[in-house]
């Protein structure tokens, strides 16, 4: 028995810096690559300092699907309202701020998506919630 080298001319399809044989293992990759991207990001600021001026102490970023029933920001907000509840309280009489949501990010790239999930985490931000057209969390 012999070792024999036989060149062949087959096709590879590439997602990203890997090889897949069939298209359809490729484009599976893709579409679980590309799953986050259909959502808006916001970084809700929450848990004020009961003590020291009212500063939100927590930070949780949610995820809400883009082509949803209602509009991505009225989601996020639903669930902020059930999560945290009104976003004004009160302290000794006076109005405090109990959360704060920020606006909405989206991304057209995995690797921009990536860079931001990690630049939320190293300033300690909790998360991602990903919420599905009801507010409501995916588990």
């Amino acid at each position: 028995m012999t070792l024999q080298i036989v060149e062949t001319t087959r096709p590879v399809f590439l997602v990203g810096d890997q090889e897949f044989d069939t298209r359809e293992e490729a484009e599976a990759e893709l579409a679980r690559r590309s799953a986050p991207l259909e959502y808006t990001y916001f970084l809700v600021s929450h848990d004020p300092d009961m003590g020291a001026g009212g500063r939100l102490r927590a930070s949780t970023l949610i995820a809400a699907k883009k082509p949803a029933s209602m509009h991505a920001d009225v989601i996020a907000l639903q669930y902020c309202e059930v999560r945290f509840g009104y976003p004004i309280g009160t302290l000794n009489g006076d109005p405090i701020q109990r959360w704060r949501l920020n606006e909405g990010q989206c991304f057209d790239s995995p690797d921009r998506l990536s860079h931001y999930l990690g630049a939320m985490a190293a300033a300690g931000a909790h998360g991602p919630v990903y919420l599905d057209d009801y507010g409501n969390p995916i588990p």
